[in-house]
């Protein structure tokens, strides 16, 4: 249920979060269906393509659970 949630947020709060959590340079974009928030997250860390704010929240959400944006890519 939880991942349905954060997935249907992924694809309603897309251009918000695509404004605030990602520089223009990323090739990642949040509004995927079958992707979570976190795992766009994952993605854009690992290319350095996370705002301030979107690192601010990946610190927060890996202080909760290591690796968490990073464990969360669907592979």
């Amino acid at each position: 249920m939880a991942i349905s949630l954060d997935q249907f947020a992924n694809v309603a709060g897309d251009d918000l979060l695509n404004k605030l959590l990602t520089t223009k340079k990323s090739c990642h974009h949040f509004g995927d269906e079958d992707e979570t928030i976190s795992s766009v997250m994952g993605r854009n860390h690992l290319d350095n393509t996370l705002t301030f704010l979107g690192d601010i929240l990946r610190k927060i959400l890996h202080r909760m659970d290591k690796n968490h944006s990073v464990n969360a890519i669907e592979k």
